[in-house]
């Protein structure tokens, strides 16, 4: 597929937007409903198809993927019609009589990059959004997950019409992709590709929203339950072998408790998945050979416990803890994305604020306290995209908290609401009565001296 093939997609893709293929709640409701139905007739091919990707569990494409998406589907669904409606706002003194409002009008032609690591859910969940508010979409998967972008593309295929395409391909195709004109981009993936991204979108002054990841900190207070709060934190971490863009990236726990913390965290993990993880049907493996060695590179420290044997030519990696390390690591100077746990233990939590400000803001941040002052001291000392206290990762499975980073974690916000918000343009609307028409600052000036002075008396009452 060359680029004048792409020009001539998105083209053609743009004059249905124009004829108003998804302008209306019924519109938009019927392809809804056509997703929600292929997805539920296919949920086997989908499972296969993450399975043959990442060899993931069916348990963790279930929850992650396929329900987390038709739970999405089902919100919009049901709160669309109130969404769509203009929301009438109050005028101010000075444009009385008048009437003002809000309408939510989509952008028109927008374009969705997806994720490997879930490429299901990180494809579709914006798409939903993009049709919730009234936009036409060109989908671009992840070519890391290729029986899923294929599914995918099936899937546009069969329900899309003339509301969508799929464009498959690499690195080079995307930079072809890029070249066009578009009213919105979603991207979802690496900050440094995120940035080229943001690069192309500024030829045109494209808006967009980029969801980035980062090294999201887990802080632990002194007075946790240590094995019920390991239990939750090594699910989180653990899931999708540690390959989420809100995973836990470390830990920080008190130094008094680091090797009870280390301890019960090797236990755990051998609870969840056996005495050697790699053989464990329900761990899933690295996406690709390169990440594997990355991983594999970060694991080499001379404190790291292997918590069984890698199964390299698989790409299983075999969990890792590093218990004790320093900030100044390389383990700490990027974002792991992969099942290894840093531990850093600290005196006092002016010492923890003062490290983590240095450094970019995360896409998440997670507390373990029995205090609720503990968990609002870091709540409000700490800037993040997302906080989940006492748990780890479950904050963006409510629809009704907006999912997004902060700073070098990325731009906007999406998820129920927010989703159809981001991808719509708030337009004002103001009406004023055509007959009546009140004091107004026409010149001639000299007439109007009164007026200033009359605007800051009634300013004191309203």
């Amino acid at each position: 597929m060359g680029e004048l093939h792409i020009q001539n997609q998105v083209q053609t893709l743009r004059k249905s937007f124009q004829r108003g293929i998804l302008k209306t709640q019924k519109q938009r409701i019927a392809l809804l409903s056509s997703m929600q139905k292929w997805i539920v007739e296919h949920e086997k091919e989908i499972a296969e198809a993450l399975d043959k990707d990442l060899g993931k569990p069916f348990m963790e494409s279930y929850l992650a993927e396929i329900q987390f998406i038709l739970s999405e589907i089902h919100l919009v669904k049901k709160k669309l019609s109130s969404w769509m409606k203009a929301k009438k706002v109050s005028t101010n003194l000075l444009n009385l009589p008048g009437k003002s409002e809000i309408i939510s009008e989509p952008y028109g032609v927008v374009l969705i990059f997806s994720a490997w690591n879930y490429p299901f859910q990180l494809m579709m969940a914006p798409w939903i959004a993009a049709v919730a508010a009234g936009n036409v979409t060109v989908l671009k998967p992840s070519e890391l997950s290729p029986h899923t972008a294929q599914l995918i593309e099936k899937m546009v295929k069969d329900i899309g019409g003339e509301a969508a395409l799929v464009i498959q391909g690499g690195a080079d195709r995307a930079q072809q992709i890029l070249e066009e004109r578009f009213d919105y981009i979603f991207y979802t993936g690496s900050t440094l590709v995120g940035q080229k991204v943001m690069e192309a979108a500024a030829k045109y002054i494209t808006p967009l929203t980029l969801e980035l990841g980062g090294k999201s900190p887990c802080i632990v207070d002194r007075d946790v339950d240590i094995e019920e709060s390991a239990r939750r934190l090594v699910s989180g971490k653990f899931f999708n072998a540690g390959q989420s863009c809100v995973a836990p990236d470390y830990i920080l726990v008190p130094r008094e408790d680091l090797s009870t913390w280390t301890q019960v965290l090797e236990e755990t993990i051998q609870q969840f998945y056996g005495t050697d993880p790699s053989n464990s049907p329900d761990y899933t493996r690295i996406i690709s050979d390169r990440h594997m060695t990355r991983l594999q590179k970060l694991s080499e420290h001379p404190q790291a416990m292997q918590i069984g044997h890698p199964q390299v030519q698989q790409r299983k990696m075999a969990p890792v803890i590093v218990p004790n390390i320093s900030w100044d690591e390389p383990l700490m100077k990027e974002e792991i994305f992969g099942p290894i746990l840093p531990i850093i233990a600290y005196d006092s939590m002016e010492e923890v604020f003062d490290k983590i400000e240095s450094r970019e803001k995360p896409l998440a941040l997670y507390v373990f306290s029995k205090k609720k002052s503990f968990a609002d001291q870091v709540i409000a000392r700490l800037s993040s995209g997302s906080v989940c206290v006492n748990h780890v990762i479950l904050q963006i499975t409510n629809p009704n908290l907006p999912f997004g980073g902060v700073g070098h974690s990325g731009m906007g916000r999406y998820h129920g609401y927010f989703g159809f918000e981001t991808f719509s343009h708030q337009k004002s609307v103001m009406r004023k009565p055509h007959s009546f028409n009140p004091i107004t600052a026409y010149p001639p000036y000299e007439k109007k001296e009164f007026l200033p002075k009359l605007l800051k008396k009634f300013q004191a009452f309203f």
